[in-house]
C-alpha cells in the first residue's frame, strides 16, 4: 500500500514539474542567459581604436553562439576610408527556412550592432541589443523547422554613420541573394527585420523622459505625447519606430506579442512615421525626423526593405542624457534588476514575434516543440498508471 502511495505521489510530482516547466518556458525570459551573455561579452568598449582586444573578443562570442546554435555562419568582411584603417566585419547566421531560394521565402530577421564609440563600455548602447539578438538566436533554433528563412544580422561601426549595415546591403546581400536566388533574383524579397538599438534603459520615477525638440509643435505622434505626459514623463515603454504603411506590419506582430506577455509596468510606445521615402519629408520636419532615423533601420529603409526600429530612446532617457556614449554607460550605472527584467520582456516579445513571421511547420520533430510533447506524452502515460495504482488501492 505505501508501494502505491508512493508511486502515486511520484506521478503527482511529475505532472507539478512538467506543468510548471512549460508554464515557465512559456511565459519568461532566461533573465540568466542575458545577464552572463551582457556582462561578460558587451561590458567594455568595443571600439576597434581604444580596445580592440575586446571587440575581437566580443565578436569571436557571437561566432561561437551562432555556431552553437547551428546557424549558418556568414562572414562580411570590408574596409571602409568613413572609418578609417582597420579591418571590420558583420557576421550573419542563417537558419534556413522550408521555402529558401524560392519566391515563397518571406525573409525576416533581426539586426543589432556590436561596436561601440571610443569612450564608453556600451553596455546599453549596444551591449543590451546584441544580446538580446543571441537571444533570440539560440531560442528560434530550438524549433529549426520554419516556414520562412529567418537572418541575425550582427553589424560592426554602426557608430560610424551606419557603416556596417550600409555596406552589407550594399556589397553583401546582393551577392548572397544572387548565389541562392541565382536568375530568380526578383523573387527575394524580405518580408523585414527588426533592429534593436539601445533597449536597456527602463525608469519608474517621473520626469525621467524627454521628447525630441519640435514634439510639442509637431503633432505627428500626439497618442505618443498625450500617453507620455499623462504619465507626466515617466521612461517605462520602449519605443517601436516604423513607417506606418512599408513597416506597419512588424510593428503589428511585434505589439501583439508584448501585449500578450505580463510584466504590464513595462509599456510600449509605437511610433508612426508618416512617410515611406526620405524625399516625400517636409524640409519643415527634417530637423524633427532625423532622431527617428539614428540606427541601422535607416539603411533599410534607404534600401526598400522594411525595418522596424525598437529602443528606449537612447539619450532621451533618464541615466542615459548624460552617459549616451560616455563612459558611465557601463554595469554599474545602467545594470539594475528592472533593466535586466526590461531587457528580457523585450527579447521574448521579440522571440514570440519572430515565431509568428516565420512558424515552425506543422511535421516539425525538432527542438523544444518535441521536448514539450515528449513531455506531455511521458505525463499522460504516468498518469494512467498512478490513478490506476490509486483506483486499485481503493
Amino acid at each position: 500500500m505505501l508501494r502505491v502511495r508512493s508511486l502515486f505521489g511520484f506521478k503527482i510530482v511529475l505532472l507539478l514539474i512538467c506543468i510548471a516547466a512549460d508554464s515557465a518556458a512559456s511565459s519568461d525570459a532566461d533573465l540568466e542567459y542575458l545577464n552572463s551573455t551582457l556582462r561578460d561579452n558587451f561590458s567594455n568598449s568595443r571600439n576597434h581604436i581604444s580596445n580592440a582586444v575586446y571587440k575581437q573578443q566580443s565578436r569571436d562570442f557571437i561566432i561561437a553562439e551562432f555556431r552553437r546554435f547551428e546557424l549558418e555562419v556568414e562572414f562580411h568582411n570590408f574596409t571602409s576610408d568613413v572609418v578609417g584603417a582597420g579591418d571590420f566585419q558583420n557576421i550573419i547566421g542563417v537558419l534556413r527556412g522550408k521555402y529558401f531560394g524560392t519566391k515563397k521565402d518571406q525573409i525576416v530577421g533581426v539586426g543589432a550592432h556590436y561596436d561601440t564609440v571610443i569612450d564608453t563600455k556600451g553596455v546599453d548602447d549596444n551591449g543590451s541589443g546584441i544580446t538580446a539578438l543571441l537571444y533570440v538566436a539560440r531560442e528560434i533554433s530550438k524549433q529549426r523547422n520554419r516556414e520562412h528563412t529567418i537572418m541575425f544580422l550582427a553589424f560592426d561601426v554602426e557608430e560610424y554613420d551606419l557603416t556596417g549595415s550600409k555596406v552589407l546591403l550594399t556589397d553583401w546581400l546582393p551577392v548572397w541573394s544572387t548565389t541562392h536566388w541565382g536568375n530568380n533574383q526578383a523573387d527575394f524579397s524580405p518580408k523585414g527585420f527588426i533592429i534593436l538599438d539601445t533597449i536597456l534603459e527602463y525608469e519608474s520615477g517621473q520626469m525621467t523622459q524627454d521628447l525630441p525638440p519640435g514634439s510639442t509643435d509637431i503633432f505627428m505622434f500626439r497618442d505618443v505625447y498625450n500617453s507620455v505626459t499623462a504619465d507626466n514623463f515617466t521612461g517605462d515603454f520602449l519605443a517601436s519606430i516604423y513607417r506606418s504603411v512599408s513597416d506597419g506590419h512588424l510593428n503589428t506582430a511585434f505589439k501583439e506579442s508584448w501585449d500578450k506577455l505580463e510584466q504590464r509596468e513595462f509599456e510600449i510606445e509605437t511610433f508612426a512615421l508618416p512617410f515611406e521615402d526620405i524625399a516625400s519629408i517636409p524640409e519643415s520636419q527634417l530637423a524633427f525626423l532625423a532622431n527617428f532615423g539614428r540606427s541601422d533601420h535607416f539603411n533599410f529603409w534607404l534600401a526598400g526593405i522594411p525595418a522596424l526600429f525598437l529602443t528606449d530612446t537612447v539619450n532621451f532617457r533618464g541615466n542615459m542624457t548624460v552617459c549616451y556614449h560616455k563612459p558611465c554607460d557601463d554595469l554599474e550605472t545602467m545594470f539594475k534588476l528592472e533593466n535586466l527584467q526590461f531587457l528580457g520582456k523585450t527579447s521574448l516579445a521579440l522571440k514570440e514575434t519572430i515565431n509568428a513571421l516565420s512558424p515552425v511547420l506543422k511535421d516539425s520533430s525538432s527542438g523544444s516543440a518535441q521536448d514539450n510533447k515528449m513531455c506531455w506524452t511521458v505525463l499522460i502515460i504516468c498518469l494512467f498508471f498512478a490513478f490506476k495504482g490509486f483506483y486499485n488501492l481503493c
